[in-house]
Parts: structure tokens; C-alpha cells; sequence
């Protein structure tokens, strides 16, 4: 199936017969077309970067959508990763994922009202739909309630376009991902009873391409701040989830829910082009997981991976004796040759190469142990190629290395690179050759010697590698490595034509994919300390985070509470009230005076206020040239120390500063003004191609002293200001603020904490029968033979194994994807059997 295939605007014809029944208009889902276009428009209106673009943007979409209404399964996951600009709009009740949800679902639905189909007709299937809706129903009561109490714990209902997390705001922000949900479940389930629809397909695309979205951001970070293989710095990645600027795991959330669906895109490409895509995906996912430094998404995606693949297995062996799937068993199945013999063979390759990695990194680092995998992916593609080759060719490749080999040698003795450049030139004719020939076991193949030859000279260049970088030592080591590795390519020479491991190229893929992997591991555990320092410190934060459970669980005032829950959202309004001295949180509010100026009310936690507990009040500027001066307008009735800081920055680490502190003396009630010349070294200018965002930040250190912020300017070295709304005449716009290491009073850091805690035990109860009935459905109910269901499966999984150490519910946009796939398991049908194309 093509990536054009997907995009189809109509797919099978829409229209029902005659027959069907269906009347031809429906006013009711037109009004609420009308609805979320109208509520659509008005958010857009008051985007607060551009509302004449976010206006146009949203009409585009709709009209696109209407257009294509097939494709928004593959485009919301797919751009939801980037559906959030709070860094530098300063929303934080709302965001873009919310204008592109309302433009789904009014295009959606006006096109349904026009273009019914007919329900589905079958009591399995209206008694199945009958159980999803009464669950379903129980988990929306439960955010009603929970909604209506957050809001009457907060002090009532009033509307505020930039209100953070202790206002009433808070409880419609949690309460969005369900109502995404309740919007979205009817589309889906539409677009599932649509003949030719291919709603699975079209999901996966887009959780695949969301996830690669999600991991080359964190590629970009990582390039762009400590780099790409320091694994030793103080630096975890947050990739585009601005909600992590008080902590959480919405990266890990996100990764979780994924890369299941990636791994599955990849496997069942029938496309070149596809399967190239999703290989890069795949990849690049790997490395994200990896340098999120998060000990438990190392848990949390191997087991999910891990159950996706035994619930693969499973399916393929209910199929094997059931005709009617043949094709699609033939289709769907591993790649030829995966038998258990070749798959013992693959695991000592594996081994054996991942224990030269071992032997060959701590000598020759990144380069010898790359030049390593770069060997390894020439012999996963020879060796099966060699089984059964006329000894004459064999003779023919030793002649052609020790022909060869001297004159590498000299050549990459004449520039100081050499060493790497003739390893390059060697691999690239092993690839070609190896490549050239696909007749494993004739022994006709011209190309076969040339590409014998190629493995062997690649393997001494990569001696040549490990000299040049890590000397004499490096090179000992290395000869080990290679030799082990030449003995495996002579064992391929075997007078057998069955090769010892399969020659389909996706086969070897996921070998080298394996390898690569185990390579990365090895450069975190031994080229780096932090991820050992991580590891080393995890039974001292599990323990802090069974008391703050506790004592979060204590706070609950009554039984109501609960049974009901305290309310959506006031987990931190509950803990800044309860915590003990020492561990109150800091505050900042947007208030509206008398005189009708705006002013930001800020005070500092009471604390530890070091480097990263800070709560700063940030923007995202251009960068400034030399050194800034921060103009601040303020009142204060105690004597408070101010500090302010332009750094390049992400979201929570830093690359370089200009900052300063100063001490302020009360104001007596009136404004004063201060001045801050801000200290440090020029801020370099970035190229194109690698850059980083520049934030200014202002905050108080002192606890227990609040300062009322009237205006604030930022002058560069000609006099310029580089901010915009510096006297908050627009409310919170562009305004952003982050607690960079002090997180424990953002989050319950439990999914079950945080249910109980907001929506009470009946809350609890809801989502618990929600996902065992998700669970069921996929493992061992009607879904379990479907394509989707096994990387679903995984998902889910690895999505509560994450939960286990994070509320992930407070997180609105991987609440919505989460609460999406849980629905979308329940609905998923009891696949008929289909051919063999997909």
C-alpha cells in the first residue's frame, strides 16, 4: 500500500444505496459542525502570535479536511508533536492541538450530515458497541464530576485566556483530551465501518510518522546542546513537549505510545520507499528513548516491544492452520528463512559482534566501534551470498585483499585521515558488490570474490581506524575483533547451499538494527556517567516518590472527596497548601489592578533556590548583541533579591548565560524602578542549519516576598527592547514560565495517584475497567487477530508502565492520544480474512 493510497480523498464511494435506508441529511451532526467551526474561529481569533494567521490556518484545514476526509487518522498523530506553541505564546489552557481537533471534527461532521453511511446491523456488533458506550459513558461522568469540583474547589468559574495550573482553567484543560475524545470516536468509528476506509493503516502512518516527528526533535537537541554522543553531561532530553518545563514525562509518554506503532509501519512496508522511511524511524526512535536518560522508558518500551511481538506470534500461529488466512499469514508473516536455525545463527552473529563492540570502545571509541557496524552490515548481506560458492571464487577474493591491501595501506598512510577515508571507499565497494549479486548459493555470481575481497580489506581498514585513533592499544584490541569477525565470513563458505542466516534483506535489517542498538547501550554505559549516576540513584527517587504518594493520598479531606475526587487540576493548589516548610512551591499570577495596569504577582518557593529550582518567568527573544540590561518596574513591601539571565536554552538545561542578581530594597507600595546590567560572555550567533532558541528569564529568590511585576524590558547593546508585551497590556502573551528541577509539586508522579486524587476511586475504577476491557479486547477478545492489535497492545503497556512513575493524565495532548488508543481498541472489529495485500 502506497503513501498516495492513504491520502485518498473519497477511498470507496460514501454514499449509501438506496436500500441502506440512510436519510440524506442529518441537521444534528451539522450543528455541531457549526459548533466546533465557531469555537474553532473564535480560539484561532485569539491566538496570541498571529490570530489573522491561526484564523487562516484554521479555515485552510477545514477546507482540506473536508476535502480529504480520510487522512485526519494519519495527520493528527503525525502533527501533534508540533501542535503546541506555549514556549512562545504563553497559552497554556489552550493550544493548537485543540484548533486542529475542532477543524477534524467540523469537517467531519458537516460532511457526515451530508454524506451519511449506514449503521452497522448484527447483534454481536450493536451489543459490543453497547458495553464500549456504557464504558466510555462511566469515564466521562467521572470527568463531569471531577470537572464540576475543580472548578468549585478553584473559588468558581471565571475565564482567563493565559491562567496557569491553580485557577479553574486548570480543570478545563484536563478536562479537554475526554472531550477531544468524545468528538473524535465517532469519526473513527465512521471511518471504520466505511468499506475501503482503512482506518488501522491510516492510524499507524500517523502514530509512526508523530513518532519520527517526536525523534528527530530530540536529534536536533541533542546535536544542537551537548551533542550527539556525549552521554557524560547533565542533559535529558524534553524534545517539543513544552509541558515538561515543570517536569513530567511527557516524552516518555509519548515514545511509549509510539514506537511500538513504528516498529509495526516498518515491519509490514510492502514499499522500498516505505520500508527505508521507516528503518530511519525506527532508528531515530531508538536513540530518543536512549538519550531521554529515563530508567523507566527503558523498562517501559522493551516490555511493550516485547508483548507486541508474542502477541504477533500468537496471531500467526491461530492462522497457520485456518486456510482462509493463508494469504494473509504468507503476506503477514516473518521473512523467509526465519526459521529456528537461522535464528540461533542471527543471535551468536549478534553476539559475537556486540562482544567486539565490547572489546574495541574502550580503545578506539564511537569511530572503531562505527567502522565495526559499518563491517557488520557488509557480512549480514555476503554471508548468506557465500554458501555454496566455488572455492575457485574464494581463492579469487584472497588474491584480490592480498593484491589490494598494500596498496590501502600506503594510501592511507599519505593524509592524516587516511585511515577513514579508505574505509570508506573499501565499504562502499563491499556494499555495491554485495549488493550487485541477489543469487545466494549458485555460485555463478561475478560479484561474490569482489565482495569477499571488500569485507576483508574493510575489516584491516578498520585496524587502520582504531590505530589512528586510539594507537597501539587501539590496534591490539581491534585485531581481535577482527579476526573473530574474518572467521565468520570463512564459516560462510560452506559447501551447503542453505545459508546460515536468511538473505531477506529486512531480516538483516533488524539484525543491524539490533546491533546498532547494543552499540548505542555500550557508548551510555561506557562512554558516559550519567546514565550509571541515573541508575545508581533510583531506589533513593523511588522512595521519595512512595512518600509524596502518601502524603498526597492523606490530603484528601473527607470521603466524598474520596470516592469523587478533590477535583481536575488541584493537585497543586493541594500541594503548595499541605507541603511542609521547606517544600512550598513558588507562585506567579497575572492580575488585573484597580487602575486597570496588568501586573504579574510573583514569589519565590520557600525551598532550596538554586540554579535549577528557580520559578523564572521566561520569553523566547532574538538574540542580543553584546551584553543586555534588564529594565524591571515593580512594587514590593519586603526586601527581595531579583534575579535575571539571557540564556541560550531549550526548555530546561542551558548552553550559556549572561545573568545577574541584585538586591531590592522595599518600595513602600510605590513602583520603583531597577535596573540589572546582566554579566557574562557574548552570546555567538548560530549557524542556520543548527539553531537554538535564546530565553530571557526574571524571577525572585526570595521566599515568603512577593513582588508585583508592572513592566519589564530587555535593552540590547544599541538600546533596543527584545521584548514584546513588557507591560502585559495583552495579558500573559508570549510569557512563559518554567520550575526547572523542581518538579515533585507539579505532578502526583503516579497515573493511579493522580486518578484517586482528581477523580477519586470511581475515577480510578473507570479508567481501570477502560483498559481492561482495552487489554481483553486486544490479547484475547475479538480485536486479538487484528493487524493493529499487537502494536496497540504494546502501546498501552508500555504507556501504564511509564504511568507507574508519572501522572501522564495532567499532560493534555498525550492524555488525548492515550484516551484515543484505548478507545480505538474497543472498537477494534474481528478482522475478516483478507488477501494478501494489505
Amino acid at each position: 500500500m502506497s503513501l498516495n493510497a492513504l491520502a485518498s480523498p473519497r477511498g470507496e464511494p460514501e454514499r449509501p444505496s438506496a436500500k441502506a435506508g440512510a436519510p440524506a441529511f442529518r441537521p444534528g451532526l451539522l450543528l455541531v459542525a457549526l459548533v466546533c467551526a465557531t469555537l474553532g474561529l473564535w480560539l484561532a481569533a485569539h491566538h496570541p502570535l498571529s490570530a489573522p494567521a491561526a484564523v487562516i490556518g484554521f479555515v485552510l484545514a477545514c477546507a482540506a479536511l473536508t476535502r480529504w476526509p480520510l487522512v485526519w487518522p494519519s495527520l493528527l498523530p503525525a502533527l501533534l508533536p508540533w501542535m503546541a506553541l506555549a514556549p512562545w505564546s504563553g497559552w497554556i489552557s489552550f493550544e493548537e492541538l485543540d484548533l486542529l481537533v475542532l477543524a477534524v471534527a467540523a469537517a467531519g461532521y458537516a460532511r457526515w450530515a451530508w454524506r451519511p453511511l449506514p449503521r452497522p446491523r448484527g447483534p454481536h456488533d450493536a451489543a459490543g458497541r453497547m458495553g464500549q458506550g456504557l464504558l466510555l459513558l462511566l469515564w466521562t461522568a467521572s470527568v463531569a464530576v471531577a470537572l464540576q469540583r475543580g472548578v468549585v474547589d478553584a473559588g468558581g468559574w471565571h475565564f482567563d485566556w493565559f491562567e496557569a495550573y491553580r485557577g479553574p482553567m486548570n480543570a478545563l484543560r484536563l478536562a479537554k483530551p475526554t472531550l477531544a475524545l468524545l468528538l473524535l470516536l465517532a469519526l473513527w468509528r465512521r471511518l471504520q465501518d466505511m468499506p475501503g476506509g482503512r482506518a488501522d493503516e491510516r492510524l499507524t502512518l500517523g502514530l509512526a510518522l508523530g513518532h519520527g516527528a517526536a525523534a528527530l526533535s530530540c536529534l536536533w537537541e541533542r546535536a544542537v546542546f551537548p551533542g550527539v554522543l556525549n552521554f557524560s553531561t547533565d542533559y535529558r532530553t524534553t524534545g517539543p513537549f513544552w509541558e515538561m518545563h515543570v517536569g513530567g514525562a511527557a516524552l516518555d509518554g509519548w515514545l511509549a505510545l509510539t514506537f511500538p506503532f513504528a516498529l509495526h509501519w516498518w515491519w509490514q512496508a510492502r514499499r522500498r520507499s516505505q520500508w527505508l522511511l521507516g528503518g530511519a524511524i525506527v532508528l531515530l526512535g531508538v536513540y530518543a528513548v536512549l538519550s531521554t536518560f529515563s530508567r523507566i522508558l527503558l523498562l517501559a518500551v522493551p516490555l511493550g516491544v516485547g508483548l507486541m511481538l508474542v502477541l504477533r506470534q500468537l496471531q500467526l500461529r491461530r492462522q497457520a492452520g485456518d486456510p482462509g488466512h493463508a494469504a494473509a499469514v504468507t503476506a503477514a508473516s516473518e521473512p523467509a528463512g526465519q526459521a529456528t536455525s537461522a535464528w540461533w545463527s542471527g543471535l551468536l552473529l549478534w553476539g559475537g559482534v556486540v562482544v567486539a563492540a565490547l572489546v574495541v570502545f574502550p580503545t578506539s571509541g564511537y569511530r572503531g566501534m562505527l567502522a565495526l557496524l559499518g563491517n557488520a552490515s557488509v557480512l549480514l548481506v555476503v554471508g548468506p551470498r557465500l554458501a555454496a560458492m566455488p572455492w575457485r571464487q574464494g581463492m579469487a577474493a584472497l588474491a584480490i585483499a592480498l593484491a589490494a591491501g598494500p596498496a590501502l595501506w600506503a594510501l592511507a598512510s599519505l593524509h592524516d585521515k587516511g585511515a577513514y577515508l579508505v574505509y570508506v571507499l573499501v565499504w562502499a565497494v563491499a556494499a555495491l558488490a554485495a549488493t550487485a549479486d541477489s543469487r545466494p548459493g549458485s555460485g555463478q555470481g561475478l560479484w561474490r570474490p569482489v565482495a569477499l575481497a571488500a569485507l576483508w580489506l574493510g575489516l584491516a581498514s578498520t585496524a587502520q581506524v582504531a590505530q589512528h585513533w586510539g594507537g597501539p592499544p587501539a590496534l591490539q584490541s581491534a585485531l581481535w575483533a577482527v579476526a573473530a569477525l574474518v572467521a565468520a565470513s570463512v564459516l560462510c563458505l560452506r559447501r551447503s547451499p542453505r545459508p546460515w542466516w536468511p538473505v531477506a534483506l529486512r531480516w538483516q535489517a533488524a539484525q543491524l538494527l539490533a546491533m546498532a542498538v547494543a552499540m548505542l547501550l555500550i557508548g551510555m554505559a561506557s562512554g558516559g556517567a550519567y546514565l550509571s549516576e541515573r541508575m545508581s540513584t533510583a531506589n533513593q527517587d523511588q522512595q521519595g516518590r512512595v512518600v509524596h504518594w502518601q502524603g498526597m493520598l492523606a490530603q484528601l479531606p473527607n470521603e466524598s472527596a474520596r470516592w469523587l475526587g478533590q477535583g481536575l487540576g488541584r493537585f497543586l493548589e493541594a500541594y503548595a497548601f499541605s507541603a511542609d516548610a521547606g517544600h512550598r512551591p513558588g507562585d506567579l499570577r497575572l492580575v488585573q489592578g484597580s487602575d486597570g495596569q496588568a501586573s504579574v504577582q510573583m514569589v519565590a518557593g520557600d525551598h532550596v533556590q538554586g540554579w535549577g529550582e528557580i520559578l523564572r518567568l521566561s520569553q523566547r527573544i532574538s538574540r542580543p548583541q553584546g551584553l543586555a540590561k534588564a529594565v524591571l518596574v515593580l512594587s514590593n513591601d519586603q526586601a527581595t533579591t531579583l534575579h535575571a539571565e539571557v540564556c541560550i536554552k531549550h526548555l530546561l538545561y542551558d548552553a550559556l548565560c549572561q545573568l545577574a542578581s541584585v538586591q531590592v530594597a522595599p518600595s513602600g507600595g510605590r513602583l520603583q524602578t531597577v535596573e540589572i546590567m546582566l554579566a557574562g560572555p557574548a552570546l555567538p550567533a548560530d549557524p542556520w542549519y543548527a539553531r537554538r532558541h535564546t530565553v530571557f528569564s526574571v524571577a525572585t529568590e526570595s521566599a515568603q516576598a512577593p513582588i508585583s511585576l508592572r513592566r519589564v524590558a530587555l535593552l540590547d547593546a544599541d538600546g533596543s527592547d527584545l521584548l514584546a508585551n513588557g507591560n502585559f497590556a495583552q495579558g500573559g502573551a508570549r510569557w512563559f514560565f518554567s520550575s526547572d528541577r523542581n518538579h515533585m509539586p507539579w505532578h502526583a508522579k503516579n497515573m493511579v495517584v493522580h486518578l484517586l486524587f482528581e477523580q477519586g476511586r470511581l475515577g480510578l475504577a473507570a479508567m481501570l475497567l477502560l483498559s481492561a476491557a482495552a487489554g481483553w479486547a486486544l490479547m484475547l477478545g475479538r480485536a486479538r487477530g487484528h493487524a493493529m492489535a499487537p502494536a496497540l497492545a504494546g502501546a498501552l503497556a508500555g504507556f501504564w508502565v511509564v504511568g507507574m512513575i508519572d501522572s501522564l493524565l495532567d499532560l493534555p495532548r498525550i492524555a488525548t492520544l492515550f484516551l484515543l488508543l484505548t478507545a480505538v481498541a474497543l472498537t477494534l472489529p474481528t478482522p475478516p480474512p483478507r488477501s494478501a495485500g494489505v
